[in-house]
């Protein structure tokens, strides 16, 4: 495994879009769930508007980091390599993990 010393942020905002990418996960549909839960409380808001905060959002480093956190918790829990009761916990808790 490589460690490297200094990561430029492009490259780890562009991994995290990535990820979320490779997981079917689409700027759009996140776009779609700020949306839904905001319009509500904004009627002016449009989709372009919240596709456009989705998009500052992740050039947010804790972001990035909480992307490619939540990826990787995601793969190993696919393959069962996590301990319990962590295992269980992101395996079946659909509303607060994106685990399949």
């Amino acid at each position: 495994m490589t460690v490297h010393s200094h990561i430029n942020s492009k490259e780890i905002e562009q991994a995290a879009r990535d990820r979320l990418q490779e997981r079917g996960v689409s700027i759009r549909d996140i776009a779609d769930v700020v949306y839904l839960m905001q319009h509500p409380y904004h009627s002016s808001l449009t989709i372009d508007d919240c596709i456009e905060s989705v998009d500052r959002v992740l050039e947010k480093r804790e972001i990035q980091h909480a992307i490619l956190v939540g990826v990787e918790l995601d793969v190993l829990a696919e393959k069962e390599l996590l301990s319990e009761p962590l295992q269980s916990l992101i395996a079946k808790d659909e509303g607060l993990f994106w685990s399949r």
